[in-house]
């Protein structure tokens, strides 16, 4: 039995955990509480040396991730193991990218030559990429390409990469159709990140094969006008709310917390003059960093003794764009666990929320939460958890947080650590085991 999460991964070299990672890393989590084989397809090209290292990090084992391109060669997902001295003799005057000290890429003539027990991939001069077996035979070669701008050699409805394999071109969905031919079983849960792209043929596969598929909807889809819902598809929904509403209009739609909450420890509930806030995002547009950062400013001007410590983005980019930011707002930039522990409150000020897996994380660790007052997460926790503080600008926000200051009097947040238990592993397994007829007790 697997449960299988489908997602193209990140692009970038410095891979870090963002929503997609914890929804999936969640999931992992459950597989493995369950005892069940938990398989992370990746579909976009991971171009960077040690490809699988950043996920290990994150909690993943390098036997469950598996990427679409590198499955096609032998040794695509194989560990480091070329020593440099076997790479000089065919390399002399080539740039040695070593890791543990082993050879993870070459630079030569303009092109960078990947390696795991050999050479598996090559970006070429022009940005083709290659990927090889161990015999040194090309098995897949690709580029991206974008149809509004250039002729493709097979037709595809935006910007991605076309591959050329066995003497056909194949897209990415067609890639993947592949693999799963390969590795998954009929009663296997396939879940896909990316209910808003258009798949037909991955559609048509999963139907026609009777697949227990599945495709998440992290974001609000009915302000999205490009959202390709379809009565076909089965849908988890990261929304109470938005699920039930679906429903309502005739879709496949079942609620499932994108996250889970586990009881490692005790969380403290009770709390006296409170100082030290924590704000977790990615600094997006979105996530209205302005409003915390005038807002504590402000308080910082008037003396009052608190302090807020930014969680995500990068220091410097921050503080181009903020340059009044006061002593007060630290930045810790990103970190795999947010220490929620070390503070007092929560602060989040969104435009919009659907789950927000991070006030989940903080009441679950009994902290305060003062949350934007915004659709749908966090007008809906607010309804249910009378400790939820709720603001419209940031002068309200800096209200919120001097006048709980300055209350003399112990705050408890039971009820926090309470609304948040339905989120615990155990229920939310049992959600899982549902998908497929399992419905049996868990651990």
């Amino acid at each position: 039995m697997k449960m299988i999460t489908i997602h193209p991964g990140m692009w970038k070299k410095d891979v870090r955990k963002y929503g997609f990672e914890s929804s999936q890393l969640a999931r992992k989590k459950i597989s493995d509480y369950l005892g069940w084989e938990y398989i992370y397809i990746l579909t976009a090209p991971q171009v960077r040396e040690n490809w699988k290292n950043g996920y290990e990090k994150m909690g993943f084992q390098s036997n469950e991730i598996i990427n679409i391109c590198n499955y096609q060669s032998d040794i695509g997902h194989d560990d480091l193991s070329v020593l440099p001295e076997e790479i000089f003799i065919k390399y002399p005057n080539a740039k040695v990218n070593q890791i543990n000290g082993f050879v993870a890429s070459v630079e030569e003539a303009g092109e960078i030559l990947y390696f795991t027990s050999g050479l598996y991939m090559k970006k070429k001069n022009n940005d083709e990429l290659e990927w090889y077996n161990k015999d040194g035979s090309v098995v897949l070669s690709g580029r991206k390409y974008d149809p509004k701008r250039e002729v493709t050699p097979i037709e595809i409805l935006k910007a991605d990469y076309i591959y050329f394999k066995d003497n056909m071109w194949l897209t990415t969905e067609e890639l993947l159709i592949k693999l799963l031919i390969d590795i998954t079983d009929s009663q296997d849960i396939i879940i896909r990140d990316q209910y808003d792209e258009v798949s037909p043929k991955l559609w048509r596969y999963v139907e026609n094969t009777n697949k227990n598929y599945y495709e998440y909807i992290h974001n609000n889809a009915l302000e999205n006008i490009l959202s390709n819902l379809r009565k076909k598809t089965k849908y988890l929904v990261a929304s109470e709310i938005l699920a039930d509403i679906l429903k309502d209009q005739g879709y496949k739609a079942k609620f499932m917390p994108p996250m889970i909450v586990t009881k490692d420890k005790k969380p403290i509930t009770e709390r006296k003059n409170p100082r030290s806030y924590c704000y977790v995002g990615n600094m997006t547009e979105n996530k209205r960093l302005g409003f915390v950062v005038d807002a504590f400013s402000t308080l910082y001007r008037m003396e009052v003794d608190v302090e807020v410590t930014l969680y995500g983005g990068e220091e410097d980019l921050i503080r181009e764009k903020y340059p009044h930011i006061t002593p007060n707002i630290k930045i810790a930039g990103y970190m795999d666990e947010v220490p929620y522990w070390k503070h007092d409150g929560y602060i989040s000020a969104s435009k919009r929320e659907l789950f927000a897996n991070a006030c989940v994380e903080a009441m679950s660790n009994g902290l305060i939460c003062i949350l934007s007052n915004v659709d749908i997460a966090h007008k809906y926790y607010a309804h249910y958890n009378k400790d939820i503080k709720l603001f419209d600008t940031s002068y309200e926000l800096m209200e919120i947080i001097k006048n709980l200051y300055y209350i003399n009097e112990i705050m408890n947040t039971d009820s926090t650590v309470a609304f948040v238990e339905k989120y615990d592993i155990s229920k939310v397994s049992q959600m899982y085991t549902k998908l497929n007829g399992q419905d049996k007790k868990t651990k």
